[in-house]
C-alpha cells in the first residue's frame, strides 16, 4: 500500500514530537522548527502511518528523509518493500545507523554512499558554554575583543515575538551586505521569515539576540529537538565586529541549553569548505554521519 503525502501543517507538530523521542538517531532536520523553516524551498510533505511519519522532498532532487518513529518496532524488509518496491527510490541524510539496519534487511537491494556534507557536528554543551582550555584560546580571544568593543552598551537578551521585527531588519542588512546574496543564501532568508511568522506556535524554538549601541550586532536561532539536544539553525552576526559569531554562539548555549540539555547540534557544513572549517574549529566530540540511500527495484520475473 502507498503513502499518502499531505503538507506540512502546524496542528500536527504535537503528534509529530511525541514521534521523535521514539527515534533512535535523531539528526538536526527532524527538528520541526527546521522542516517548518524549509518546507517552501524543499518542498516537502508528509506521510503518517500508525508508527512512522515519513517526510518528502521535491527540491533540490526528490528524495525521502529518514522516517520518524520507533524503528526498533519495524521489520524494514517488508515495509520499504510495501512502500517503495515498483522503482528504484531515493533517500537522502539518512542516520547511517538506520542505513545499516536496511541494508541488513535488504542484502543486495540497498546500495549507499556517504554524505559527508550533510553529517551534524556534535558538542558538548559544557565545551560551547565555558570554551574551556587551549583548545578554545582563540574563541575565547574573539569574544573579549567583542565584549570591549560593545562595552557598557552591550545588550544579550533571548528572543521573544517582539523582537522580530528589528532581528529581522537586521537579516536583510546582512544579507545584502554578503557578495552574492542570491541561491543558497536568498533560500535561507526565506526559510528564517518561515520561522519568524510562526514563531508563536513553535514551541521548541529558541532565540538570543545581542545589540551592540543600540543596533542588533547579532543573533542565533535554534530549537530543542528532544530535551538532551538543542540545535542551532541559524546564526548571523555583524561582519564588521570581529567576534561576533563567537559572542552570539556562546551566548545562545548559555542561554537555552538549560542543565538537562547536554548536547548541541551545530548542524551540517554543506560541502562548503569555509564552513567546514568553521565549524570543525569548535572541536566537535561527534557526528550524525549520513548517507544517501537508493532501493533498488525488485528485478523483473524471468
Amino acid at each position: 500500500m502507498g503513502l499518502s503525502f499531505v503538507p506540512l501543517s502546524l496542528d500536527l507538530q504535537g503528534a509529530y514530537a511525541a514521534r521523535l523521542p521514539l527515534t533512535a538517531t535523531r539528526p538536526s532536520m527532524a527538528s520541526f522548527v527546521s522542516l517548518w523553516a524549509w518546507r517552501r524551498e524543499m518542498e516537502l510533505s508528509w506521510a503518517w502511518e500508525e508508527d512512522l511519519v515519513w517526510v518528502r522532498a521535491l527540491r533540490p532532487v526528490p528524495c525521502l528523509l529518514p522516517p520518524v518513529g520507533d524503528w526498533d518496532g519495524v521489520e524494514w524488509g517488508s515495509r520499504l518493500r510495501a512502500h517503495f518496491g515498483p522503482r528504484d527510490e531515493t533517500f537522502c541524510s539518512i542516520p547511517s545507523e538506520l542505513a545499516l539496519r536496511w541494508h541488513r534487511a535488504l542484502p543486495g537491494a540497498i546500495l549507499r554512499e556517504e554524505e559527508r556534507g550533510e553529517w551534524d557536528y556534535l558538542h558538548r554543551a559544557e565545551d560551547l558554554k565555558i570554551l574551556r582550555g587551549n583548545t578554545f584560546m582563540k574563541k575565547r580571544n574573539k569574544i573579549s575583543e567583542f565584549l570591549r568593543d560593545a562595552g557598557q552598551s552591550l545588550e544579550v537578551f533571548p528572543l521573544a515575538p517582539e523582537h522580530l521585527d528589528e532581528v529581522w531588519r537586521f537579516q536583510e542588512r546582512w544579507l545584502r551586505s554578503q557578495e552574492d546574496p542570491r541561491g543558497t543564501l536568498a533560500a535561507e532568508h526565506r526559510a528564517i521569515r518561515e520561522v519568524f511568522e510562526a514563531w508563536g506556535h513553535l514551541p521548541t524554538v529558541r532565540g538570543t539576540a545581542i545589540r551592540v549601541r543600540g543596533e542588533i550586532a547579532a543573533y542565533a536561532v535554534g530549537a530543542l529537538l528532544d530535551p538532551q539536544t538543542l540545535v542551532v539553525h541559524f546564526e548571523k552576526g555583524e561582519g564588521a565586529l570581529r567576534g561576533s559569531y563567537q559572542a552570539i554562539n556562546q551566548a545562545f548555549v548559555r542561554q537555552h541549553a538549560t542543565p538537562a540539555v547536554t548536547w548541541v547540534n551545530r548542524e551540517e557544513d554543506l560541502d562548503d569548505p569555509g564552513l567546514r572549517q568553521a565549524k570543525l574549529s569548535y572541536r566537535p566530540v561527534g557526528f550524525v554521519r549520513k548517507e544517501r540511500v537508493v532501493l533498488k527495484a525488485p528485478p523483473p520475473p524471468v
